[in-house]
């Protein structure tokens, strides 16, 4: 009888440590996924960093309001939020925030990219094929 004893006790015993084992899988692969949704927005707020500053560069010659409208059209085209656009002496920096789509409540992914002058913008660039090795032109 004391065998009949043990053996009920440990009956189900399996099932616990699978549910266990099934647990802790669960919990990695959502770590993992949480992990991957943070990178990919960092990527989508990089690329719509880059993206708006090349064009808010190329619209600097119509003056600085115009080139950070430009950068806030393009930015929104790749799902991201102007945060900052500043331009100095030809030069636009932008940065930008994307709120990735499960951490959206917690946290937000930025980047930033800085841009220009465009030759032949009219900012008094040289031709296309010479390095700009000079202060920075200024905007008028």
């Amino acid at each position: 009888m004391n065998q009949d004893a043990a053996q009920r006790r440990q009956n189900g015993s399996a099932s616990i440590l699978v549910v266990m084992l099934g647990l802790c899988i669960l919990s990695v692969a959502m770590v993992a996924c949480l992990i991957a949704t943070a990178v990919q927005a960092r990527h989508q707020a990089q690329t719509g960093a880059d993206a708006a500053a090349l064009a808010a560069a190329m619209r600097v010659a119509q003056g600085p309001g115009a080139a950070c409208d430009r950068a806030d059209e393009l930015a929104t085209d790749n799902h991201a939020a102007v945060t900052d656009c500043s331009v100095t002496g030809g030069y636009v920096t932008i940065e930008v925030a994307v709120a990735p789509a499960l951490l959206e409540p917690v946290t937000k992914a930025t980047a930033r990219s800085r841009a220009g002058p465009v030759p032949g913008q009219g900012l008094g660039t040289r031709n296309d094929t010479q390095r700009d090795t000079e202060a920075p032109i200024k905007a008028e």
